[in-house]
């Protein structure tokens, strides 16, 4: 059985664990009469990062083509929730933020209420199938508990024999996107030609829209995201603006940085002491939501920006999108994949700071010239 966990004690642990309930469910067969299998009701899980809820949708659509006359819910975490709000392949979205994902993390007794609390929103929906895509042993034991009579996921942090249908976890490196796709198989649903969309409001497009008319941008701007979610994949802010300075000097394109409410005040003071000759700067950080964010990278000539989820909302939106994709991650398997993304990445376990200003602004001039940039 493949576990994910990094530390020895832990994997040892989930194994014996495993190997007990095993024995359990297969001496449970024994006396519990199989219920019906029909798929009414389907509640599909991604308790995770933006990026990873962006990766989990893809799921949806498919979902939906297979069972059109279920009942398709979704859970997702509070700060994602506006990811999956508008999506017309489900009928509900339901808000659930568990104890642990909480920084610092919680101790066992939150972790049980946490299971307790799921469990309940499990009950309460009466569901028929539960999907997690995120393989937690938490949300497989809650589903266990209530005893929902298929239960879909993949058992890499434990609990696999408590799961009805669990596939095989490939060994291999797969995209995120893929791998939620290949989940499903095992309730017979087929997508080979899945692709990933983002739904928004008409009143987030009219909101970014108009957020553009406020700061005088009507055209020609490239957007800027400088503050990722982890430290390891942080870029030199000094190499940023001097992409930015490049960017204005040949193409006149406005710099719009765009990021969380905890990020506007930093980005003043960075703007402030820089000696940059450029007529303004655009901070937008902290004034628009994920659908106004969205609408704003679909009328950009290009976004630039760290691994984190303003890149994948810049490649589902079509902008020419480059990400600096920091070696602690595969970029195979968590970067963005569209032909209008360019990955800069520095080589396995480097750091962002293997790569330069120039490497940045070669691609630059590579996706609008088809040149390099010279010293």
């Amino acid at each position: 059985m493949k576990y994910i966990y990094k530390k020895k004690n832990y994997k040892l642990f989930f194994y014996v664990l495993d190997a007990f309930l095993s024995a359990g469910v297969f001496i449970a067969k024994l006396f519990f009469k199989k219920r019906n299998t029909d798929i009414k009701n389907i509640l599909v899980i991604r308790i995770d990062h933006i990026g990873d809820v962006i990766n989990a949708s893809i799921v949806l659509e498919p979902i939906r083509k297979t069972f059109p006359f279920a009942r398709i819910d979704f859970l997702a975490p509070s700060w994602a929730y506006s990811i999956v709000e508008h999506n017309p392949f489900i009928d509900k979205v339901i808000k659930f933020v568990p104890p642990w994902f909480s920084r610092p993390s919680r101790g066992i007794f939150a972790q049980i209420k946490g299971v307790a609390a799921l469990s309940k929103i499990i009950k309460v929906g009466g569901y028929d199938a539960v999907i997690d895509l995120r393989g937690d042993f938490r949300h497989i034991l809650a589903m266990f508990i209530v005893r929902v009579q298929c239960r879909v996921g993949y058992g890499i942090t434990g609990g696999k024999a408590l799961l009805t249908n669990s596939p095989e976890y490939r060994d291999i490196i797969l995209h995120e996107s893929i791998r939620n796709l290949e989940l499903l198989k095992s309730i017979g649903v087929s997508a080979p030609s899945a692709e990933l969309k983002l739904y928004f409001s008409q009143t987030a497009e009219n909101n970014a829209k108009q957020i553009l008319r406020d700061f005088n941008i009507f055209k020609k701007y490239i957007v800027f995201h400088m503050f990722p979610g982890h430290e390891s994949k942080v870029w030199e802010f000094e190499k940023f603006f001097t992409v930015m300075k490049h960017v204005w000097e040949q193409k006149k394109l406005i710099p719009v940085i765009i990021g969380g409410r905890e990020d506007r005040e930093k980005i003043e003071a960075l703007i402030q002491k820089s000696s940059l000759n450029i007529p303004r700067i655009v901070n937008l950080a902290g004034m628009a939501g994920l659908g106004e964010v969205y609408y704003i990278l679909r009328g950009a000539d290009i976004f630039i920006g760290v691994d984190s989820a303003p890149a994948h909302l810049s490649a589902i939106a079509g902008a020419k999108t480059i990400v600096l994709f920091s070696g602690i991650n595969e970029p195979r398997q968590w970067a963005p994949r569209a032909s209008n993304v360019k990955i800069v990445f520095p080589g396995s376990g480097k750091s962002l700071a293997n790569i330069s200003a120039k490497d940045v602004c070669g691609v630059i001039d590579e996706i609008f010239w088809g040149t390099i940039t010279e010293e």
